[in-house]
């Protein structure tokens, strides 16, 4: 069971990001939130759901670097080399032992 929710927190990960390229494609540039998404990309931000650390969450931390809160932690800030990065915010490693973090 766990296998299987926690491939579809990467799932929802991989829609997310496929979305922020079709924005980038459409408009030459990242959103500065992910709410800009919704719409013509997305019906709506999906929850990571399934982590056994973090309570099942749709919540959007705009920062540079993942700080453990759970749900997505996007880098909405131009001027960083990591600019439109979405990742899982979440430290702990999955049944493979990879940190959520660094998919």
């Amino acid at each position: 069971i766990q296998r299987a929710t926690e491939g579809s927190a990467r799932g929802n990960l991989g829609i997310l990001r496929s979305a922020l390229s079709f924005h980038y494609g459409d408009s030459g540039s990242y959103p500065s939130s992910l709410s800009a998404l919704q719409g013509p990309y997305v019906s709506e931000i999906p929850a990571v759901k399934g982590l056994i650390y973090h309570l099942d969450s749709a919540a959007v931390r705009n920062e540079a670097s993942p700080s453990d809160a759970g749900g997505w932690s996007y880098n909405n800030n131009p001027l960083s080399p990591s600019y439109g990065t979405l990742v899982i915010n979440c430290t702990h490693v999955d049944f493979h032992g990879q940190s959520w973090a660094q998919y």
